[in-house]
């Protein structure tokens, strides 16, 4: 029987594999020409790296409350040639582009900070490696490679953040993560090669076409040049759109306007990039070209955007830094984690405006509940946690209450009327 939480399946897979090089998906230098050759494929995960990147990071302790220190710092200028902003933009797109991101800790090796990072690197996932362990320690280190020279790391000196891999082999790929753009290599190969279709086309286009005069011979270049010159006068412009030309000449004409094929070609550019928008969580509404796409709907796609893929990428980023980074500084920060400072995406704050109107109309709202809504305090008057009614703004236990008798009549003496009730007990 398997020992206490061993697995049947890692054992017989790493000893398969034994203490090897476990080498990077052979398809890694396909997706990153998609994304920098491919405008949408570029475009989508720019919607997500670049807002990510902007987002505040604080360091808070087990209750929540923001503190200072040195984890923090680090972050904030991970190396001297990135800020945090570089940094996190950087990780996401790596993540995105091949499911797999590297952050290398560099710490000294002997003293007091011996292995307490003093910067963040990224290691590039094309040439990052990792070393296959056993069942209980799966990666035994991690080779960078760049030229004729190879880095070796620690297990513990590498973070490895992955998307989901299931695809299990022998050669240990399923330690690597799996691309987003690897069930999209078919539809991004249909993008990119539509768009190679449409350049060429307007490149070979300056022309609108040739119009050749059967049966007829120029003397000269001058006689044709007159020719094309009173074509062009007499049959082109926007006023002559539409117009029906006819001749009794001989000619035939040949046109290099987009055909038919070239406007299927863009409707399956939109195709394409309407499924690599899905897969990436990014709404369609946000990118360019959509017909549908109106201020308001564009507010509400970066909404979904944010709730939907941003926060839980950020999110999810900033538990594997913190698992990973913080405990290298001992008890100090037990307990402490890293988190995103969501308040200050104004897309996601609340519209107080919008929030005050509804709660007005409503007519079932104290004016303290309104105030709490909109992250104010309440004002402690009685008055203000009662409900208000539209008829010149009163209390509704003020319209419900009969008044006094006594003021009742001043009131109506005043307006020199009546009591219907004793003309009525007078038989009137």
């Amino acid at each position: 029987m398997a020992g206490f939480g061993k697995s049947h399946l890692y054992e017989v897979l790493f000893r398969t594999m034994g203490i090897a090089p476990i080498y990077p998906d052979v398809n890694n230098k396909t997706y990153e020409e998609g994304y920098t050759g491919n405008n949408d494929v570029f475009s989508i995960i720019s919607k997500i790296s670049q807002p990510i990147s902007r987002i505040p990071i604080d360091l808070v302790d087990k209750d929540g409350t923001g503190i200072e220190g040195p984890p923090l710092d680090l972050l904030h200028k991970p190396n001297p040639f990135q800020s945090q902003s570089d940094f996190i933009e950087e990780m996401v797109i790596c993540y995105e582009v091949f499911g797999n991101a590297y952050i290398a800790g560099g710490s000294p090796d002997n003293g007091r900070n011996a292995g307490i990072p003093i910067r963040l690197d990224i290691l590039p996932p094309t040439w990052t490696e990792k070393v296959a362990g056993d069942a209980f320690n799966p990666v035994q280190g991690y080779h960078f490679i760049i030229s004729d020279r190879v880095i070796d790391y620690k297990p513990e000196e590498v973070l490895h953040w992955r998307t989901t891999n299931i695809d299990y082999d022998h050669h240990g790929r399923w330690m690597y993560g799996m691309s987003p753009l690897k069930p999209l290599l078919k539809t991004m190969t249909t993008s990119t090669s539509g768009y190679d279709s449409l350049v060429y086309s307007f490149q070979n286009m300056g022309a609108y076409g040739i119009l050749s005069m059967l049966g007829e011979s120029f003397d000269g270049k001058s006689q044709a040049e007159a020719v094309q010159k009173k074509f062009k006068e007499k049959y082109t412009g926007n006023s002559k759109r539409g117009s029906l030309v006819i001749t009794n000449q001989d000619h035939k004409w040949t046109n290099f306007g987009l055909s038919p094929v070239d406007m299927d070609i863009l409707s399956s550019i939109n195709v394409a990039k309407q499924a690599m928008a899905e897969v990436y969580g990014v709404p369609t509404v946000l990118m360019a070209g959509t017909k549908d796409k109106t201020y308001a709907n564009y507010i509400e796609g970066e909404r979904i955007l944010y709730i939907d893929t941003i926060i839980p990428t950020m999110d999810a980023l900033l538990q594997r830094l913190s698992d990973w980074l913080l405990p290298k500084y001992g008890d100090t920060y037990k307990g402490c984690k890293f988190k995103a400072d969501y308040s200050v995406i104004d897309v996601l704050s609340k519209n107080i405006a919008v929030i005050v109107d509804s709660m007005a109309k409503a007519g079932v709202f104290t004016k303290n509940e309104i105030r709490e809504a909109c992250d104010y305090e309440v004002i402690e008057d009685p008055l203000m946690d009662e409900v208000w009614v539209a008829i010149g703004q009163q209390p509704l236990s003020s319209v419900t209450t009969m008044p006094d008798v006594a003021v009742a009549d001043n009131v109506l003496k005043s307006l020199g009327l009546s009591d219907y009730r004793r003309e009525k007990g007078n038989g009137k």
